[in-house]
């Protein structure tokens, strides 16, 4: 009818949130997310040509909100793992702190170090990983990986991003090669030809313990108890330049007591002698340098291809010998626990994994024993 007032149009849809109808004719919607990262407070706002859109584009903003996704800020890659790391500096070793950055300055900045953290991808994260392994780099993949995860948990943790990234991408992992090492035999030629060698205790001890290189250079002679045949795995040394001269131990787990068979005993005991008689008597480590300072791995480095091309024996990697004690001992059916226990790994899996092939070469001999145990064969009728 002419002259009936029109009635308005409602400024907001019932469940419908904050939508509204904005002076210039345009339909509106904003979530307030909180804080970010950096405490700086977060909202976002849609726009529609009419309510409906409006309403569809706010309930894909809140169910970002119901799944912990905040608005993508500034914050870089780069920022946001070079926080993390610094954050993370008093629980890391010196020597694991100068690795992960390496890494990362080589390997992920480059990639990725401008997008914004939000901005990341399971594929991004994927190519750096498939890179890596494909020119060989796996160990540097795993470090890599040891960088991104825990960064980017965090930032799912914060909310700044709704999904990690690293959460579906398979991890890299260790080239799988069986370790190489010496047999028995070639052992025990070593370590005849050594004999007369300054570095015969460590060598003696490294061997039949499988103690890391720098565990083997932190030991103090208070740490080692010769009548009980036991010595204390407290600290690995650091790096020259390093705060520390001596930091914890790889992990906790590194941190350990040793066992020692009669052969170590007496070639710490003559080590002891022979410092004796050199003049560091006076010297608390077990394997101190001609002055009576400590050693640095180095200095072994530096000396044992010599040592193993005059004895004759497959120039091995120093780390390589670490996996003598285990290979032989699970090869001679050693409770995996125990052998676990005494190289300090994390847990039982961690040992089984590294020594899978040695498991493998016994498959056949277990199988023979069952065969022992059980009831012949019937013969068919």
């Amino acid at each position: 009818m002419p002259g009936k007032k029109q009635p308005k149009q409602k400024r907001r849809g019932r469940n419908e949130g904050s939508v509204y109808l904005r002076a210039d004719g345009r339909w509106s919607g904003t979530v307030d997310f909180g804080y970010d990262s950096t405490g700086k407070r977060v909202r976002k706002t849609v726009y529609g040509k009419t309510r409906k859109e409006a309403h569809e584009k706010l309930q894909s903003l809140l169910e970002d909100k119901r799944r912990g996704l905040v608005e993508p800020t500034t914050i870089t890659v780069q920022h946001f793992i070079e926080q993390n790391l610094t954050e993370r500096s008093s629980k890391l070793r010196p020597r694991t702190q100068r690795a992960y950055r390496s890494a990362i300055n080589q390997h992920v900045l480059p990639a990725i170090g401008k997008l914004r953290l939000a901005n990341v991808k399971p594929l991004h994260i994927d190519r750096i990983y498939r890179n890596l392994e494909a020119n060989g780099k796996h160990a540097t993949a795993c470090v890599v990986r040891n960088v991104l995860r825990p960064a980017f948990r965090k930032a799912r943790r914060l909310g700044v991003i709704a999904t990690d990234p690293t959460a579906d991408v398979d991890s890299p992992k260790a080239d799988g090669k069986p370790r190489v090492t010496w047999t028995p035999e070639q052992a025990e030629t070593f370590l005849m030809a050594i004999k007369e060698s300054r570095d015969y205790a460590l060598y003696c001890v490294a061997i039949t313990t499988g103690m890391r290189l720098g565990e083997l250079c932190a030991l103090r002679w208070e740490n080692v108890r010769m009548d009980e045949a036991e010595l204390d795995v407290v600290g690995t040394i650091g790096s020259p330049g390093d705060a520390e001269l001596v930091g914890p131990p790889k992990t906790e787990s590194s941190r350990r007591t040793v066992a020692m068979p009669a052969a170590a005993v007496d070639a710490l005991h003559e080590r002891r002698k022979q410092n004796l008689a050199e003049g560091n008597g006076a010297s608390p480590w077990a394997f101190c340098a001609l002055r009576g300072g400590n050693l640095w791995p180095g200095d072994i480095r530096e000396r044992k291809d010599a040592l193993m091309t005059a004895a004759g024996v497959p120039v091995i990697r120093l780390h390589d010998i670490r996996h003598f004690m285990p290979t032989v001992m699970l090869s001679q059916d050693a409770n995996p626990k125990i052998v676990s226990k005494s190289l300090g790994h994390k847990s039982v899996q961690t040992t089984l994994d590294i020594y899978s092939h040695v498991d493998k070469s016994h498959l056949r001999a277990l199988s023979d024993r069952m065969d022992s145990i059980m009831p012949a064969k019937r013969k068919s009728s």
